[in-house]
């Protein structure tokens, strides 16, 4: 998967930057400073968020389409100013008509929406990370 030209740019530059705020003492052990871990955090952000994999994403769907009881993780991020999760949620629904439902810690009657979910009333979960 590649970035796109701006994402590249900001992950050579938030790379550039940690290389400041790490160093190797004479034991050869790496020192990371909290400025370095919040730069890294940045960077790892930019790479779960990367706007190519909802591309693909999608271009599998439609090749392959999805089977019944299929789980899609996303990242905590926004797509067009939209929480991943609700954007893949409604262009399933909307473009594709897969019953799916997002499933993350502010879903109401999760018990009942897995049950559904493995009856085979719901096809898909879209959750972020992992099912909380």
């Amino acid at each position: 998967m590649e970035f796109t030209t701006n994402e590249w740019e900001e992950y050579k530059e938030l790379t550039r930057q940690v290389s400041k705020f790490i160093s190797i003492n004479k034991k050869g052990e790496i020192k990371i400073s909290d400025g370095a871990k919040f730069l890294l955090l940045r960077r790892a952000r930019l790479i779960n968020s990367m706007e190519n994999k909802y591309r693909i994403f999608f271009e599998h769907v439609d090749k392959f389409g999805l089977n019944k009881h299929t789980l899609v993780y996303v990242g905590d991020t926004k797509i067009n100013g939209q929480r991943s999760v609700e954007y893949i949620v409604r262009q399933l629904g909307n473009n594709y008509k897969i019953s799916c439902n997002k499933f993350t810690y502010e879903t109401d009657n999760r018990m009942s929406l897995l049950a559904r979910f493995s009856k085979g009333d719901v096809d898909v979960l879209v959750a972020i990370k992992c099912l909380d």
